[in-house]
């Protein structure tokens, strides 16, 4: 997937004293608004998986290629700051929804400085309907960097990202009628194989480029 594709146009002026007076919900709106002809002009988004294989010698796995359609559906539902300074959470939720799927993300930003490093943790709730699959998942990402020099000649320092894997929890149910001993033997499957090989080859490959995006948000 090309980054250029999930860059947002800059911010104008009057939107941007709206971000500086705390309208954080108008600010997420007026960006997304404003990227959405791009988002629809480039459907549908082809992302390269060429990367992916895996399984074992009894079965194997690999993917060429993904297209994603829908992407200008997006939206910001509710966008919450919270109002102390003590306090810098940043609460978003938001759906995805196409004639074939439906995707909700509620996600608390939080972030804070101690001895020369600034990490920002990212909990995360997301549920995914596909057809008559229901999946959920909580999972939290973790990324630090150090501390910006000053001066003009100061470059962003990299993030490292982590996956908090150990605090990942999943579900998976459907919503049309199946035996109970099918939905559970193929919940147990799913679950196996997600958690012990397709997300660890995922999240090897998007790793680079959720950093470079988060880089570019943060600094603005």
């Amino acid at each position: 997937m090309s980054a250029s594709l999930l860059v947002f146009p800059t911010v104008g002026d009057g939107d941007r004293a709206g971000c500086a007076a705390g309208d954080v919900s108008s600010c997420f709106t007026t960006a997304l608004d404003s990227a959405r002809p791009l988002l629809a002009a480039a459907e549908p988004l082809r992302v390269d998986l060429t990367s992916l294989r895996g399984g074992s010698p009894a079965f194997g796995w690999s993917a060429k290629a993904a297209t994603v359609s829908g992407i200008s559906r997006y939206r910001v539902t509710r966008v919450r700051a919270a109002r102390t300074r003590s306090d810098d959470r940043l609460s978003v939720n938001s759906t995805w929804v196409t004639p074939s799927w439906q995707l909700s993300v509620d996600v608390t930003y939080h972030s804070w400085a101690r001895n020369g490093t600034i990490t920002y943790r990212a909990p995360a709730r997301v549920r995914l309907t596909l057809g008559s699959v229901l999946t959920r998942l909580h999972t939290e990402l973790c990324a630090t960097r150090p501390v910006r020099r000053s001066g003009s000649d100061a470059t962003d320092p990299p993030f490292h990202i982590e996956f908090r894997a150990e605090r990942m929890s999943a579900g998976l149910r459907f919503l049309s009628w199946l035996e109970r001993e099918d939905v559970e033997a193929l919940r147990q499957l799913t679950l196996f194989h997600f958690r012990h090989s397709v997300w660890r080859k995922i999240w090897a490959t998007v790793r680079h480029s959720v950093g470079k995006q988060l880089q570019s948000i943060i600094s603005g």
